[in-house]
């Protein structure tokens, strides 16, 4: 954890898994992550600031952490002021009944949120409701960073691990444009 204090840049660690889960192992899983979770926390938290944030992934990439509440509940056992949430639009519309409900149960504890549409495309092809989004984020404050994730079918490797064969826009540059275009219709209208 001392990398990103001397570089100065970001760092994300990423927890995936698959597998047959039962109830006993998912209580094991939870506990043993709270506790490194716990210790990753406190030393990166007090020197430098570094923020660490918990990204809820829906039940078909991860069986600990899929909902914002559950992302919630981990926090608020960890109590440091540097871990918070990532909230990711994709995973948020399997996993959630309401992207804006979500948003507002995270509150204060929303560090980062990642945007696409339902499918991966750009924001606006699909049938994510972003008027609710921006409008609860303007209701939490929320002043963070809101980034575009974007996939390509075209790197071996990277599509058969996302699960990702077909374009979701005819160039990714056109993907970035349009999705930028969109964005900024919808959130910096608000402000």
């Amino acid at each position: 954890m001392d990398a990103p204090l001397t570089a100065r840049c970001a760092v994300e660690l990423h927890l995936l898994g698959r597998g047959s889960w039962t109830k006993r192992v998912c209580a094991l899983a939870w506990a043993r992550f709270w506790k490194s979770s716990g210790r990753a926390s406190d030393p990166s938290g007090s020197r430098g600031g570094v923020r660490i944030a918990v990204e809820p992934l829906c039940r078909y990439d991860t069986h600990l952490i899929n909902t914002v509440d559950q992302g919630v509940e981990l926090i608020q056992q960890i109590e440091h002021e540097n871990v918070g949430l990532l909230l990711d639009t994709f995973h948020m519309n399997i996993e959630e009944k309401s992207l804006g409900d979500a948003v507002k149960r995270a509150g204060d504890l929303l560090f980062h949120l990642q945007v696409c549409e339902n499918d991966r495309g750009p924001p606006g092809s699909g049938h994510i409701n972003w008027d609710e989004l921006a409008l609860s984020l303007s209701h939490t404050n929320y002043d963070g960073w809101i980034s575009l994730e974007s996939f390509t079918p075209y790197f071996e490797g990277f599509s058969e691990m996302m699960h990702s064969f077909r374009p979701l826009a005819k160039t990714q540059d056109e993907f970035a444009r349009s999705s930028l275009n969109y964005l900024k219709e919808k959130f910096l209208t608000r402000a």
